[in-house]
Order: C-alpha cells, then sequence, then structure tokens
C-alpha cells in the first residue's frame, strides 16, 4: 500500500475508527491517500476536518475543487491523484473526456460557471508561479465576486492538493482497486 506503516481502516480502534467511519459514509471508501495519514492520527484527524470543512464550502463547489486538484495534480505528475480526479469529474460532476484534456487549455471552455473559471486559472497560476500574484490578480477575482476568504480557502485547498500529491508519490500510495 505504501512504504511506510499504516492502520488499515479494519485495524482501527477508538477515534481512529471514527473518523475511518465518517470518511467511508462521505466517500463509500476509505481512499489509500487517506489510510496513509493513519501513520498520525493527528494527521489523518486534521485532514478529514479540513476535508469536511470544503465539502460544505458555501462557494467552492465540487467541480471546481475537483478540477483544482487535477490541475495541481498534473502540474506535478502525480499519477494516483490524476486518475481519481479524473475519475470524479466524469463520474460525479458529468464532464466528457475531451472537457477534462481541455482543462488544460485555456481557450476551451469548460463545464464551469465563468467566475469558477476565473478561480481555477488563478489557482493554476498562484502554484506554479506565487511570485506573479499581484493586487491586479486579487481584484480581477474579486470583480468576479469572490471574496477574499474564498481567495483564501481555495488557494489554501490546492496547498493542501499539493502536499497530498507530495505525501503519495514519496509514500508509493497504491490506486484503489476498481
Amino acid at each position: 500500500m505504501s512504504l511506510i506503516n499504516t492502520v488499515a481502516p479494519s485495524d482501527a480502534s477508538g477515534p481512529m475508527a471514527e473518523t475511518y467511519q465518517a470518511i467511508r459514509q462521505a466517500f463509500g471508501i476509505v481512499p489509500n491517500a487517506l489510510v496513509l495519514l493513519s501513520a498520525t492520527p493527528w494527521q489523518l484527524e486534521r485532514r478529514w476536518q479540513n476535508l469536511s470543512y470544503y465539502e460544505a464550502h458555501p462557494r467552492l463547489g465540487g467541480a471546481l475543487r475537483t478540477a483544482m486538484r487535477l490541475r495541481v495534480a498534473r502540474s506535478h505528475q502525480c499519477r494516483y491523484c490524476i486518475g481519481v480526479n479524473e475519475m470524479l469529474l466524469q463520474r460525479e460532476y458529468g464532464w466528457r473526456p475531451e472537457q477534462i484534456v481541455a482543462l488544460e487549455d485555456a481557450t476551451v471552455p469548460l463545464p464551469l460557471p465563468e467566475r469558477e473559471q476565473v478561480m481555477l486559472d488563478f489557482i493554476s497560476d498562484a502554484v506554479a508561479q506565487p511570485r506573479v500574484v499581484s493586487s491586479a490578480t486579487i481584484d480581477a477575482l474579486r470583480a468576479a465576486g469572490w471574496a477574499d476568504s474564498d481567495i483564501l480557502d481555495a488557494l489554501c485547498y490546492a496547498g493542501e492538493a499539493l502536499v497530498s500529491d507530495l505525501l503519495i508519490d514519496a509514500f508509493k500510495v497504491e490506486m484503489e482497486a476498481s
């Protein structure tokens, strides 16, 4: 499963078992990417709290968050994350394969509202070159209807995705069996 020892959901007890149960209820499975974090129970609980916060976020919708994760994964070639997020865009949000491929082409319209496209482009730019973010960048996001709290939350979310990619690749986490 990974290079470090983890606690399988079937072997968990106490608070970790409760966290795994909540994850299973939300996703139908406990993804290997989250099992990895069981090597440090605090990391697993913290990540689950963060995921729960974003799942309930009133303005950062599921398709946007998934597209953000996919762009981050592609930029760092995380095969696990690319596979999971491409599958989610198709199964959960009805994206067609050509739309997923087009995610990297700014000239092709995506099945996202324009304001979400603006946020997605900001995230891509900020992750690739954070120093190019300027007051004009933030003003454009505000003009698209985003609050400063949304902008911060979105970039924090992308940062979490980047950390997840690093951990998954470094510890050789395998995809779940289909």
